[in-house]
C-alpha cells in the first residue's frame, strides 16, 4: 500500500493539575481519504468531519490519540488492523476537529 502523506501522532497524557493534555508526538506514513455518507452516519461522524486514514500495521496508533496531516487536526474515533499479506495496514477512523 502507498502512503502519500505523513502524520503527526499526540497521545493523550497524565492529568497535570485535573487537566489532561496531548503530548510526545511520532510521525508515520499515511493515506487520508473521506469516509463515505453511509459509513460516516453509522459511526455517528458528521459526514463533512468523517475521515478514515491507512498507516503502517506497525503503528501504534489507538482510539483517542490525535493526528495532524497536511495542518489538519483529527481525532482518531476507532481503528483495525488490516493483515493481507503485501497489503498489510492498519485503518483508522478520524474526525476533523
Amino acid at each position: 500500500m502507498h502512503f502519500p502523506h505523513t502524520a503527526t501522532i499526540q497521545t493523550l497524557g497524565a492529568p497535570v493539575n485535573g487537566k489532561r493534555t496531548f503530548s510526545g508526538s511520532t510521525t508515520t506514513p499515511c493515506f487520508l481519504q473521506p469516509l463515505d455518507t453511509q459509513y460516516a452516519q453509522s459511526v455517528g461522524i458528521s459526514y463533512t468531519k468523517a475521515f478514515q486514514c491507512y498507516v503502517p500495521l506497525i503503528a501504534n496508533i489507538t482510539e483517542g490519540m490525535r493526528m495532524t496531516i497536511d495542518g489538519i487536526t483529527y481525532g482518531v474515533s476507532g481503528e483495525r488492523p488490516h493483515n493481507y499479506g503485501k497489503l498489510m495496514h492498519r485503518r483508522l477512523i478520524l474526525e476533523k476537529q
